[in-house]
């Protein structure tokens, strides 16, 4: 039963909501982080050989014991509240020492990903922002999560969605929120 606790907190992550999707692949192990300035992928050896997956992010998990010369302030951040230093942070077990679940780590992990986005703002410097914000008549993730919902509240039998038809209306939905 606890194993099968844990392996439905996992599963429900990857099922989650929002805008990336989270999926686990056991039994590999790193080899080496590549890129020139930042993280474009890992290598990862397993029983099957090499395998490359590309990322933008790399997390690591420390498990009970963490390497001898780490500080012991850096390994239990906690007073910090997960902020070790720009652009740095902790969660967890890094962050709190050994103890909680997987439910306690995706929680704690969960508000501290809620501080950095806080934290971080958008970089308008971007192609993709720069050529949305000139458009007329565009929305955001949120915009098209209103359409969404409203697309998929009452299908009719057999079918999953009722499509919106006209962009004004997808336009007046995607800016409900916005207007109250």
């Amino acid at each position: 039963p606890q194993a099968r606790k844990k392996l439905e907190a996992l599963a429900a992550l990857e099922e989650g909501e929002g805008p990336r999707r989270i999926t686990f692949r056991f039994g590999l192990t790193p080899i080496a982080v590549e890129g020139d300035s930042r993280a474009e992928a890992v290598r990862f050896a397993s029983d099957a050989g090499e395998e490359v997956l590309p990322c933008s992010s790399v997390l690591t998990a420390i498990g009970f014991d963490a390497p001898g010369d780490l500080p012991r302030d850096l390994l239990l951040a906690e007073e910090s509240e997960g902020k070790l230093a720009e652009g740095l942070y902790a969660t967890g077990w890094f962050r709190r020492g050994p103890r909680g679940t997987i439910p306690d780590n995706r929680a704690d992990a969960k508000e501290l990903a809620e501080r950095i986005l806080t934290e971080i703002a958008p970089d308008t410097t971007k192609t993709g922002a720069a050529l949305l914000g000139a458009l007329p008549d565009t929305t955001d993730y949120s915009g098209w999560s209103r359409i969404d919902n409203a697309e998929t509240a009452n299908p009719p039998p057999g079918r999953c969605r009722v499509k919106i038809t006209t962009r004004e209306d997808m336009l007046r939905l995607a800016r409900e929120e916005e207007t109250q």
